[in-house]
């Protein structure tokens, strides 16, 4: 039997595969594709893990040689001279000899707190105005001196 005239086939007529499953095949091309790129990206991880775990376990007996070879051999110490006392010197220059000798007696707490008590605060000088004040800033020092209204409205003031 042949198909009517006005019948079309559905989908892609010339190849004879439908639309919808030249769409489900690209679908699983891409996740065919982007599953490919995961495992090989898993592959590439799990080398260099591998080579990793190998110069870590070479580190671990580097190290156990190293502590062997230090346990083994004689560790210097260190000898300081008995005749040279060690002091707070400032400079190569300074002597032992020179160090600081307090002559007075420590004071209490009470003595040096109120040690500066009585010294008067440093009072510092106004700074000189060299401009003679203007008019116009009278104006506006005696506005700031002028008692409150008793309405707060507005009012307009002719000049």
């Amino acid at each position: 039997m042949t198909p009517h005239p006005n019948h079309s086939l559905p989908g892609n007529s010339q190849s004879g595969i439908p639309d919808w499953f030249i769409v489900y095949q690209k679908q699983q091309q891409d996740q065919t594709r982007f599953l490919n790129q995961r495992l090989n990206a898993l592959e590439e991880v799990m080398a260099e893990n591998k080579r990793l775990r190998t110069d870590l376990d070479l580190a671990h007996q580097r190290i156990a040689e190293l502590e062997a070879q230090v346990s083994t051999e004689a560790i210097p110490t260190l000898v300081l001279d008995a005749k040279v006392t060690q002091g707070t010197e400032a400079s190569k220059y300074a002597t032992p000899n020179a160090a600081l000798t307090s002559t007075s007696q420590p004071l209490s707490f009470a003595a040096v707190a109120t040690k500066g008590k009585d010294a008067p605060a440093p009072k510092s000088k106004a700074p000189v105005r060299r401009r003679k004040t203007t008019a116009r800033q009278m104006e506006a020092i005696h506005r700031r001196f002028v008692p409150v209204a008793a309405h707060h409205d507005y009012e307009y003031q002719a000049a």
